[in-house]
């Protein structure tokens, strides 16, 4: 991958960039951030760039052998680590992903934007817990105590370290003190779930949420969207690529025709209405439900917006923004829209951590009930 294909993060390349071609590189980087924000991808073009045989000032070539290889990901110098399943007991000088590093590969071709959840279900265990066990971690110790195939620097990418359990400690040495030309790149999400011991010996690059306009560019390159359902869709998708993609693919026409039927049901308070809406809201699978849960906040944002005058604010567009000027803002409470939005809030938390989707929504339905005037 070629720092080109990561959808903005320009001050973020140029960093990086700027790292190699200074001499700087740091030998345990950790990027922090949500994977829709393109941690994964900047740290694939980061690793193509350093070994890159003809790099620009701005981007590896694309071309040569050694960036050829990484884009098949074959390169015998550029190491993975990711969480997996094991499926039997592993003798611990074996390399525990190795079962599953053609699906890894072929996963990898279809998105350098992953999701944990979407990567344990390709693998068939979907109900099932990851980690990076211990066998792995003496793994890439091994792997990196080797020489270079091809001359240049061996680099381990690791995928989610939040999956390292204590026994990622045996990491802590090489970490700290490795062999000449070798450079970890940890890729992750959530910092509190990272061993300290780990965390106190990475440089953090923290990555931010990629800009609207550019999350819509990409939607119009990518997947040849129309300019205004790709500004729906960036709009409401918080800097993630992964979400805009889900959320147009979902197709927000219909996120507000449920969200319509739902606030009429609201007004009136008929609890009969609410409990058939939940039960047919919660067919529609935890992600649909979290990206129509994020649709809903953008709804409510744009009709506050209206409601106090500054529209040209607002990303609703056609139907749904008449609607929401000339039906749903003159009829809504400031105050209460205030206590729904963080009602929404805690629903969203809770239907990410498997809580029953039906009742999280009917508990939902009966407090925007109470506050929607």
């Amino acid at each position: 991958m070629q720092f080109k294909d990561v959808i903005g993060q320009e001050t973020i390349k140029q960093k990086l960039i700027d790292s190699v071609n200074t001499g700087r590189i740091h030998h345990a980087q950790l990027f922090l951030g949500d994977s829709g924000h393109g941690s994964l991808a900047l740290a694939l073009a980061y690793a193509q760039y350093i070994n890159c045989e003809n790099r620009t000032q701005n981007d590896s070539c694309g071309e040569c052998g050694n960036c050829q290889k990484m884009y098949k990901l074959i390169h015998p110098d550029v190491h993975f680590s990711f969480p997996i399943v094991a499926t039997k007991k592993k003798a611990e000088d074996q390399d525990p992903n190795t079962d599953f590093y053609t699906q890894w590969r072929t996963y990898m071709q279809e998105t350098a934007y992953p999701a944990y959840r979407e990567w344990i279900t390709k693998i068939g265990k979907e109900n099932q817990q990851g980690n990076i066990p211990v066998a792995e971690a003496r793994s890439i110790i091994r792997k990196l105590s080797l020489k270079s195939y091809q001359g240049g620097y061996k680099v381990l990418i690791m995928w989610l370290p939040e999956f390292l359990g204590i026994e990622g400690n045996v990491l802590l040495k090489v970490l700290e003190e490795p062999t000449p030309k070798t450079i970890f790149l940890l890729v992750a999400e959530d910092e509190s779930k990272i061993l300290n011991t780990i965390l106190s010996r990475c440089q953090i690059l923290r990555i931010p949420r990629i800009k609207e306009d550019q999350l819509a560019t990409a939607l119009e390159k990518v997947i040849h969207a129309e300019p205004e359902k790709a500004q729906q869709a960036a709009s409401l998708a918080e800097g993630s690529f992964r979400r805009a993609l889900d959320i147009f693919h979902s197709g927000e026409d219909n996120y507000f025709e449920q969200f319509s039927d739902w606030m009429r049901s609201c007004f009136r308070f008929d609890t009969a209405a609410l409990l058939t809406w939940a039960n047919s809201i919660a067919g529609m699978g935890r992600e649909n439900i979290k990206n129509f849960l994020i649709y809903s906040l953008g709804v409510f944002r744009d009709s506050l917006l209206i409601k106090q005058g500054v529209e040209n604010l607002a990303t609703l567009r056609g139907d749904q923004l008449i609607w929401a000027r000339e039906k749903f803002a003159p009829n809504i409470s400031e105050d209460g829209v205030i206590k729904i939005v963080g009602e929404i809030n805690e629903a969203h938390y809770h239907i990410e951590r498997n809580s029953n989707p039906k009742i999280v929504m009917f508990d939902l339905s009966l407090t925007v009930g109470k506050n929607i005037r």
